[in-house]
Order: structure tokens, then sequence, then C-alpha cells
């Protein structure tokens, strides 16, 4: 009687192994990209809390006939033409999130105020708010800049370097 042994030796299970393990170590990053993906889900839902929050401010400063004022506060909340100040407390007033400036908190933040064509502070102020877990040179934020006298509120949500 013959002996027939069918199936794979130790050797060609090992190998197997070994290219699988090496397939998974290269190409698993490209496909599970979770913490980027995490990141970005996070930015953007704050975007779309921030722009649900900013039209509920402007409401209320219009029922108290704040909205045409370069400075009120309604509710607590510093605003500027009925929307809040790009600072760290007037986000903070309307959000629940910890801005600081040191990334010790939930977010980082910078705010900036753009010159007009003279030289002049003021014209328009922004925070631009960062994620912590991504550094303040990546394009990954939410900036908002707060209404003047011609142009209400908005939120710009760059993903492009998350």
């Amino acid at each position: 009687m013959k002996n027939r042994n069918s199936g794979f030796t130790l050797i060609e299970l090992i190998i197997v192994i070994v290219i699988l393990g090496l397939l998974s170590v290269t190409a698993a990053p490209k496909f599970l990209n979770i913490q980027d993906d995490t990141v970005k889900s996070v930015l953007k839902a704050v975007d779309g809390s921030l722009n649900s929050a900013m039209p509920l401010v402007f409401g209320k400063a219009l029922m108290e006939n704040s909205d045409k004022e370069r400075e009120a506060k309604v509710d607590g909340v510093d605003i500027r033409y009925g929307y809040p100040l790009a600072t760290e407390t007037g986000i903070e007033s309307i959000m629940n999130i910890d801005l600081d400036e040191d990334g010790n908190g939930d977010f980082s933040y910078v705010e900036t105020v753009l010159l007009d064509k003279d030289g002049a502070l003021g014209l328009s102020k922004s925070i631009v708010i960062y994620h912590n877990e991504k550094v303040k040179s990546d394009n990954c934020f939410i900036a908002y800049t707060q209404a003047d006298a011609n142009n209400p509120a908005n939120t710009r949500l760059e993903l492009s370097g998350c």
C-alpha cells in the first residue's frame, strides 16, 4: 500500500503566512486610514454645529433688535452684527467645545485679523480651529469669519491636509 500525503508542507505554510504578513503591513494602512477619517468627521461635525448655531444666535439678535449693532451681547454671547465674535469665548459660548491656544483643549485655534487696503486693523476677524491631532501648518481646519457691516459671518472647512 502506497502512503499518499495530500496537503501542504510546513515550509509552504510558513511561506504563505510570511507573504500575507508582508501584504498586510504594506497594504492595510492605505485601506484603513482610520485616524485621519476620524479627524475629518470630527471637523465636519464641529463645522455643522457652528453653521447651525450661527443662525440661532442671529435669530435671537434679530428678536432683540441687536442684529445691526456693531457690538452687543445676546444671552451671554458677544455678537457683532448679530453673529458671534470670532474669539475663543465667542465660539465656546455657542458650542460645547474646549478651545485652547496651546493645544491643551479639544481643539487649538489661531485668531487672525485682516487689514484693509490702508493697513488699518479690524476689517475682518477670523478664528481658525484645528483638531489637536493635526498641526497648525496642515490644511485641516475650520475658519470662522465674523460678520461685518456688509457681510454675515461664514465658515470655511478645509480638509485637504487631513
